[in-house]
This record gives structure tokens, C-alpha cells and sequence, in this order.
């Protein structure tokens, strides 16, 4: 299926080329900058938040915060803050905040499109809506038009723009791209499904089960690690090809702390964590984002009882950048203190060491705090 429209209407398609000579697909580059930002007078964001005025919003305001996220979901748009086309209709899912929707005698959905009432439609009637958007698809070919694409959604703005209108694809298209995605190709999750499934997560954290987050957490990765695709090796490239609730960024920093504390006395958690570590420190092994994962997998080492593993990894650590603090309170903190035979001596020489460097973040990693807890360890 061509990726173009042809110069059907003479706009830019949502998987064209950039125009700015970027290299990058107009979707990932200057398509916000194109879209002129909706906000009526009255805006409800400025009515709800008591804002005299809105130039831009943080993605962390507009998806967790209640206020804002509704109106999202009603349709207004902030500048400053374009979103993905799925993010917009799950948050429209989230709060519930839709048209009233209904479903015909054959299974159609009516009203404002939504994931859930496009989920309720049966598998024919899904591929009659395709073919009302000018797309004729069997399942078999639905099938072979999926190779090559990790977002059904990616794949719906490609069948929208070889289609007569040539516009990028609207929700409804997306949506039903999406859920035939989840229905037929089960095995080889979309990135839309990758996203439900970390929410899925983030929906056990909220009721505690810690475990089940864990599980759910060790399924993305395992399965988001392999669709993605090869030429994305960086956390900033994540980011821009995930249409996620939540940042692939974010939720690392939230998983790292989720599986160390379950692994905490628990060496089947602990191996589990590891090997979460080990899939994401080589699937992008030249981001320096990824560097903490390093030093999360040194410590489960110690947990499974290998500190010479995990010592070889912070030492490398150290090496790579001499002037990372992190580095030195870590290996004060394990020979101080983790390790037997315990060797303060060491440790104080370590951190005596970095404090006569210009290291970065002595104060957010307390190495001088440090320092003086282990002299005082010394004193007879």
C-alpha cells in the first residue's frame, strides 16, 4: 500500500518526507508546528484552572491531570502540546467523556468513535467501516499490510493517504486499524497494544498488586523490545515513535523502582529484574540514558549473591566517566556496607578520591555525607 497521497490535495502526508529537509517523516518533525492550536474564547482548560492564559501545557499536566485531560477529551487542543491521535482517544476512553454511542443491529458503531465501542463491533462490520474510507482489505491481506509497521495506527494514516481523500486517517479509521491489529495479529503486538499493556501496569500499582505490575511490566518490555523498530536506538527516538499514555522514559524510572523493590530478598525477582535490565542496556547500548540501568543491574547482581559481576560493571561505569558521582558513592556504598568482608577503608579512599575531582552531583549523591558516616565508623 503506497505511503504517499499522490499530491492528491498538495499537503504534505502524514508519512512523507519532512519538508524541512530533517529526514525525519512529517509526522515526527513539523507537523505541530503546522497545526494551528483550538482555543475558543472561554477555553474550558483556562476556565477550570483559573489561567488567564495558555501558552503551553507539560505532558504530565494534560495526562494526569484531571482538569486538563477532560478537556482533552472534549476537544480542545493546547499549544504547544501536539498529541497523538491514539493518546487523544484513550483519554477520551479514561474519563468517559464521549458522544453517546450506540451499536446497529449489524455491529456499527455510531456517534464519536472510542476504543471501546469500536472493540464492541464485531470483526465484519470492522472491515466495512475500512471499506467506507475507500480501503478494501481481507484479513489475509489486512495481514500483509501490517508487515513492515509496529503502530496500527502508522498503518492507518498509510491506508488514509493512498486513499481518495489523502488526509491523514481519521479517528475512526485509526481505531478500527487498531482493533483488527489486536484481533488478528495477537502474537505480534502493535505499539497501541504495547501501551494498553503498560497501563495495564500502572492499573496494578493502583491497587497494590505489586507482583501482577511486575509481570505485566516484563511482558511490555519483552515484547516492545522486539517490535521496535531497528533503527530507533536511542531514548528520544522511543519517545517519538511510541503513542503512549506515558513516556517510555517515565515508565522506566517508574518500572526500576518497582522491580527492585519486589526483588528485595526474592532472587527469582531479582533474576527477572536483571534480565529486564540486560534487554533494554542492549537493545540501546550508546544511549547514556540508559546508564542508571547499568548500575540498577550491579545491584541485582549483589542481590543474587555475583558482587564481583556487579563491581565489574560500576568499575566500567567509572571508567567510561570519571567525574559521575554516582559511581563512586555506589562502590562506597557496597564495600561500606554490602559486601563481606565490609572494607571502609576503601570505601572512604573512594569517596575521598571523588571529592578531589570536579565531579558532577556530590551533593545529590551526599558523598560527603558519605564520607563522614564511614569515618565515624572508623573512630574506635
Amino acid at each position: 500500500m503506497a505511503s504517499t497521497n499522490g499530491g492528491k490535495t498538495g499537503k504534505t502526508g502524514r508519512n512523507q518526507p519532512c519538508p524541512c529537509g530533517s529526514g525525519k517523516k512529517y509526522k515526527r518533525c513539523c507537523i505541530a508546528k503546522a497545526a494551528a492550536p483550538q482555543l475558543p474564547p472561554g477555553a474550558i482548560v483556562r476556565a477550570r484552572l483559573g489561567q488567564p492564559r495558555i501558552e503551553q501545557w507539560p505532558m504530565e499536566s494534560t495526562l494526569f491531570g484531571a482538569s486538563v485531560a477532560e478537556a482533552v477529551a472534549e476537544g480542545e487542543r493546547l499549544p504547544g502540546l501536539p498529541l497523538h491521535p491514539w493518546i487523544e482517544v484513550r483519554i477520551r476512553d479514561w474519563f468517559a467523556i464521549h458522544q453517546p454511542h450506540v451499536l446497529t443491529r449489524g455491529g456499527r458503531a455510531a456517534g464519536a468513535p472510542t476504543v471501546s465501542s469500536v472493540r464492541a463491533m464485531t470483526t465484519p462490520a470492522l472491515f466495512d467501516e475500512l471499506a467506507k474510507f475507500g480501503v478494501t482489505l481481507d484479513e489475509a491481506s489486512f495481514l500483509a499490510a501490517t508487515d513492515g509497521h509496529c503502530s496500527a495506527w502508522d498503518l492507518a494514516d498509510e491506508l488514509a493517504e493512498a486513499s481518495p481523500s489523502g488526509d491523514a486517517a481519521p479517528e475512526l479509521l485509526g481505531l478500527v486499524t487498531c482493533e483488527l491489529w489486536r484481533r488478528l495479529r495477537p502474537r505480534r503486538p502493535s505499539l497501541e497494544m504495547l501501551d494498553e499493556l503498560m497501563q495495564e501496569g500502572y492499573a496494578a500499582l493502583e491497587r497494590k498488586d505489586h507482583d501482577q505490575a511486575s509481570d505485566l511490566w516484563l511482558r511490555f518490555t519483552d515484547r516492545f523490545v522486539e517490535v521496535l523498530p531497528t533503527d530507533v536506538v536511542s531514548l528520544d527516538e522511543v519517545d517519538e515513535v511510541f503513542p503512549g499514555l506515558q513516556s517510555v522514559g517515565n515508565w522506566i524510572g517508574d518500572a526500576q523502582v518497582e522491580l527492585h523493590n519486589s526483588a528485595l530478598g526474592k532472587p527469582r525477582a531479582a533474576r527477572r529484574g536483571l534480565r529486564w535490565c540486560r534487554q533494554l542496556v542492549e537493545r540501546f547500548p550508546d544511549d547514556p540514558a540508559f546508564r542508571d540501568l547499568r548500575r540498577e543491574e550491579a545491584e541485582f547482581h549483589l542481590q543474587l549473591g555475583a558482587p564481583k559481576r556487579g563491581l565489574a560493571i560500576i568499575e566500567a561505569l567509572r571508567e567510561e566517566d570519571p567525574n559521575d558521582a554516582m559511581t563512586y558513592a555506589t562502590l562506597a556504598d557496597w564495600h561500606g556496607h554490602a559486601l563481606t568482608p565490609r572494607d571502609v577503608t576503601r570505601a572512604i579512599e573512594l569517596l575521598e578520591k571523588a571529592l578531589a575531582r570536579p565531579v558532577r552531583n556530590a551533593e545529590d549523591w551526599s558523598l560527603q555525607g558519605r564520607l563522614d558516616e564511614l569515618r565515624e565508623l572508623q573512630r574506635p
